[in-house]
């Protein structure tokens, strides 16, 4: 037996949507992925009718049984938004703008290193060429690998949780709950804030007292927000 469901349109964008009749004093969320908005549904009233007065064609009216109309095409079904989970954003972290003396130190290095490395070793330098050499490996080993841990790592944010996934090869997630998220502080230098990048500290304490730092995080006042609004 099919359970009844209630046909609305969501008072945000307007979208058509279904919800069980139980769901009608709860907070739901619409379903649809460009919007996402809360809101309340009130319960319909009706008055029952079993006949209908149509027109014939004689221009006398008859009674005939009510017709009933085509079932409307599937809309999708609001859950209440105590139950729902649904990403907000994906942040990637951005070291050139985090860092931005440091990488260009280590760029730097390594070009340097290049060039005498080309230079001395077409005029048959060899200490030099090896000296040289030793600049560019140490460049390269400083800042590949960390160009390719930052690249790697993303922090997710849902309406309920905050993930940091990272790692190369293998990943490694960690997740906190935004119901135990007890603050969430932004740290930014002067560069910073002319560049728009920062450091987000989230203080957690789910049993636990935790202080989770989450560096390099492009636009971080408004990554905070998102979490503080939802927590």
């Amino acid at each position: 037996m099919s359970i009844a469901r209630l046909t609305y349109r969501c008072p945000h964008c307007e979208s058509a949507l279904e919800l069980e009749p139980q769901a009608t004093d709860q907070l739901l969320s619409c379903p649809s992925p460009l919007c996402g908005k809360p809101f309340r549904a009130e319960v319909p009233t009706a008055a029952p009718v079993n006949r209908i007065i149509v027109p014939s064609g004689n221009g006398i009216e008859a009674e005939e049984d009510a017709v009933p109309t085509e079932a409307p095409p599937s809309v999708p079904l609001a859950q209440p938004a105590a139950e729902r989970e649904d990403p907000v954003e994906v942040v990637h972290l951005d070291m050139l703008r985090r860092y931005p003396f440091r990488c260009l130190g280590y760029g730097l290095l390594g070009l340097i290193g290049l060039v005498g490395v080309v230079w001395f070793g077409v005029a048959g330098r060899t200490f030099w060429t090896l000296l040289f050499a030793v600049s560019l490996g140490y460049a390269l080993y400083r800042l590949i690998p960390w160009w390719l841990r930052m690249r790697h790592t993303t922090v997710t944010i849902t309406t309920k949780r905050c993930m940091v996934e990272a790692g190369v090869f293998s990943k490694e997630s960690e997740v906190y709950p935004l119901e135990h998220v007890t603050d969430v502080q932004v740290s930014q230098g002067l560069l910073s804030r002319f560049l728009n990048v920062g450091d987000i500290v989230l203080l957690s304490n789910d049993g636990e007292r935790k202080q989770v730092m989450l560096m390099a995080v492009p636009d971080p006042k408004r990554v905070a927000e998102h979490i503080r609004t939802r927590h």
